[in-house]
């Protein structure tokens, strides 16, 4: 199973980031990753020159997100996280890692989201693989990016 790793740096204190990856339930991160899977398949679509082809009507995203362990490390949360897709083309059916925050300085949080995934279906070839590859960089990649997003905003609307 092919293993990625995305990070970005979120302009925000750990504490920060702390309370809202703790909201539970967490189905607040699937409007996240649905925008991070559309936003791939499309690229996807673009890069193999099938846009609008080969489209399934029944699609679905789920994503769970453990609870961080409770322990003394206030730099650092790491919890598990499992997202999977199903009715895409170029998009993987499935995740399996970990979100990583570290305490980068006393205002600044890295994210790090890193784990296996599976291809779907259609990366049956090396080409079409490459470009499966390619998109779920720019899936992880999104849905890191919009997590921090709204981290920052929530943090400001709460000053």
């Amino acid at each position: 199973m092919p293993h990625i790793r995305q990070s970005t740096t979120v302009e925000r204190r750990i504490e920060d980031l702390a309370e809202i990856l703790g909201a539970r339930p967490a189905d607040w991160l699937e409007a996240f990753a649905r925008i991070a899977v559309h936003t791939a398949e499309a690229a996807g679509e673009r890069a193999a020159g099938t846009f609008g082809r080969g489209r399934s009507e029944e699609r679905h995203v789920t994503i769970d997100l453990t609870d961080a362990p409770a322990d003394d490390d206030t730099d650092r949360i790491d919890a598990t996280l499992h997202w999977s897709n199903d009715g895409f083309r170029w998009v993987f059916s499935s995740f399996d890692g970990r979100l990583v925050a570290r305490r980068g300085s006393p205002t600044t949080t890295e994210m790090i989201l890193e784990g296996t995934l599976e291809y779907p279906d259609a990366a049956a070839d090396p080409a079409a693989r490459e470009r499966a590859h390619a998109t779920a960089e720019a899936a992880i990649r999104q849905l890191l990016l919009t997590l921090c997003r709204a981290v920052e905003e929530e943090a400001r609307a709460n000053v």
